[in-house]
């Protein structure tokens, strides 16, 4: 909610104040990831860097099939994530104070599973017990944050309600 839209409190203003989730408009010209989701992006780039980095170190020192092991739960938990909060971003453009405050805890479970990743890479290497606590801690903490984006969306969205609820469905499941 910048520019002209008169929610946001006039030209170059952010709302300050919650403002409905509403479905972007499909036929919208010119969107642009905001820098809020450019941000996102880059702490998902953190994770693919460190679980790409510790790959390639297990596959170096000639642990090839555990660390095909490792990298793959880590790709399909951070494209997990990711998609998830990508696909949600690209249907509700609401950017006020709780939408932003929610992406932010989103992003410190990105981050914080990130800071698990060394300690998963390293138990498949030694063959020791799967050490994903952190990772599961920064994954439930991304989950939880999607959970109430789209929950805020089932209650202020009505045309929205039956694929909220279903999203927060499959987002607990998974």
């Amino acid at each position: 909610m910048t520019e002209s839209d008169p929610a946001a409190g006039g030209p170059g203003r952010v709302a300050h104040s919650r403002v409905p989730m509403r479905g972007r408009d499909p036929r919208e010209r010119g969107r642009k990831a905001t820098p809020l989701e450019l941000l996102f992006d880059l702490t998902f780039v953190v994770a693919v860097g460190t679980a790409s980095s510790y790959f390639a170190e297990m596959v170096a020192g000639d642990h090839a099939g555990p660390a095909v092991v490792a990298f793959t739960l880590a790709m399909f938990a951070i494209t997990n994530a990711w998609i998830s909060y990508s696909w949600f971003a690209s249907a509700f453009g609401t950017d006020d104070w709780l939408y932003r405050s929610l992406t932010m805890l989103q992003m410190i479970g990105v981050v914080v599973f990130a800071l698990g990743l060394p300690a998963m890479f390293h138990s498949v290497e030694e063959g020791d017990h799967l050490e994903i606590r952190a990772m599961v801690i920064g994954y439930v903490v991304m989950r939880i944050a999607m959970v109430a984006q789209w929950w805020r969306t089932a209650r202020e969205s009505p045309a929205f309600h039956r694929v909220s609820t279903a999203n927060i469905r499959w987002t607990v499941i998974a």
